[in-house]
This record gives C-alpha cells, structure tokens and sequence, in this order.
C-alpha cells in the first residue's frame, strides 16, 4: 500500500505564504501614498524592512509552481506495508511520475488504485501477452514468472488468454505477503496513476 505526502503541507504553507505576501503588500501601497516628506523620512527604515522581506515575495508562486508540479507531473509518497519487500521497505519514501498508458514497461513499479486504496505493485504483464495463472504459477508468454502463486478458490486463474489492450498483470515482489492481480485479477489502465521513478530512501529489509 502506498499513500501521499506532503499534499495537505504544501496547500497550508501556499496558503499562508499567500497571506503573508498580501498583508506586505497592502503595507506597501499605504507606504507609497503618503505624501512626499513623510516618504522621505521613512523610508529608510522601510527601505530595509522591504529589503528583508523582499526574498518572501517570491515564496508564494514557488510553491504554487511546486504544487502544480506535485499534482500534475510527480508527487511524494510513502510505503505501507511489507507486500514490495526486498524493494522497497515500509515507510520508504519514494517519487512517482504521473504518466500515461504508453509511459509504463514490464517491470515497472506501478502505483494503482484497488478499492479506494493506493497499492505498490511490479508490472509483469503487458496488454498483448499470453497469461496463465493456475496451480503451477503465473506464466507471461509461456515463462514462468511465479511458482507458488495459486490457492484454490482464492486466487483467479487464467487460461492462455491475451492480456486485452489497456490492462496490465501486476505482482507484489514479495509474493507471500502480497494482494495483487491473483487475488483482484488484470488492471485496467484507468486504475495505473503513475510508477516509482526514485527511492529516496536507503533503507534495507528482509523479506518477511
């Protein structure tokens, strides 16, 4: 399972740095209106609170460009859980990109949505390949992928279909520890938000 950070933090401080740059620029156009003796005297002293404050100017459309960057391009995130060991540990910290169909390859880490969930799962089949998940394994294009994968009336079996055009197989690389495509079958492209371009965290984990 995976789950966003830093969405909730990033739209208080844009927010407030909104706020903030308001309130210093309404003291400003006040400043400006008073008549020319009194500018004069202040003005020093105003000189260099507007130097200090001058670099804050600028902090509220950087982090409006950094929103629409996380919300359209990329994002943070975190892991949950064990079902992505050795690869990723719980509470890693990843970078997802946003893209589309034609953006994911075999063995991609994929970010998808299962009931309302965010999950972290490997590609392993593409539209187009040959399938069979039954008692002996999963088998992309009549290659064993993995052996120990079906239990009966659980797991979703399939019998040398072709995966469809815009559905993916996907697996979790620990696969005992792990809900994915034998237990909630293939996903469709509608449900594949993005895929994990960096690990940001240097963490270790057995498999557990």
């Amino acid at each position: 399972m995976i789950s966003e950070l830093f969405a909730n933090i990033f739209g208080f401080i844009v927010l407030t740095g909104i706020i903030i740059y308001m309130i210093f620029l309404n003291r400003y156009i006040k400043q400006s209106r008073k008549d020319n003796v009194e500018q004069i005297e202040s003005q020093k002293k105003f000189r260099r609170f507007y130097n200090a404050a001058d670099m804050f100017s600028i902090v509220p459309v950087f982090l409006v460009i950094i929103m629409a960057v996380n919300g359209f391009f990329f994002s943070f995130a975190s892991v949950n859980g064990r079902s992505m060991q050795p690869t990723f540990c719980d509470n890693d910290a990843v970078i997802i990109k946003y893209v589309d169909l034609d953006g994911f390859e075999r063995n991609d880490i994929a970010i998808i949505v299962q009931q309302n969930l965010y999950l972290i799962k490997r590609i392993v089949g593409l539209p187009g390949d040959t399938l069979t998940v039954d008692a002996t394994g999963v088998y992309i294009n009549n290659v064993l992928i993995e052996d120990n994968s079906y239990v009966s009336g659980v797991h979703i079996t399939y019998d040398n279909i072709v995966i469809p055009d815009g559905y993916f197989y996907v697996l979790g690389d620990n696969r005992d520890n792990s809900e994915d495509s034998r237990l909630f079958g293939l996903k469709s492209e509608e449900k594949l938000i993005g895929k994990v371009i960096y690990k940001i965290s240097t963490t270790t984990c057995p498999i557990t």
